[in-house]
């Protein structure tokens, strides 16, 4: 599913993640997606990337 994917603005910039969406497809344009967002996990998210840890 959709679940995990980014949620992407400005480019290349990722602010939140799919926390839930219907039926597992976000190609649903009437029903809300839930997104969490990512800001307070950056410098964790930063560190890892730069390990290449992922």
């Amino acid at each position: 599913g959709d679940s995990g994917g980014p949620l992407v603005c400005k480019g290349n910039l990722a602010f939140g993640v799919v926390s839930y969406n219907n039926q597992g497809n976000c190609d649903y344009p009437d029903v809300p997606n839930i997104y969490t967002d990512i800001s307070k996990y950056a410098p964790w998210i930063n560190d890892i990337l730069k390990k290449k840890k992922c």
